[in-house]
């Protein structure tokens, strides 16, 4: 069963990637490594 917070953030990505960009330029391996560093669970 997939957790809560894993489908809650599924619908999230978008915006995420949005406001990622709004911070920084950034483009391929950058961006998914911001975006799997600020959707990842505490270390």
């Amino acid at each position: 069963m997939v957790s809560v917070v894993e489908s809650f953030l599924q619908g999230l990505h978008r915006p995420i990637i949005l406001w990622i960009l709004s911070q920084a330029p950034l483009h391929g391996y950058g961006l998914m490594k911001e975006l799997r560093r600020e959707t990842s669970g505490p270390a």
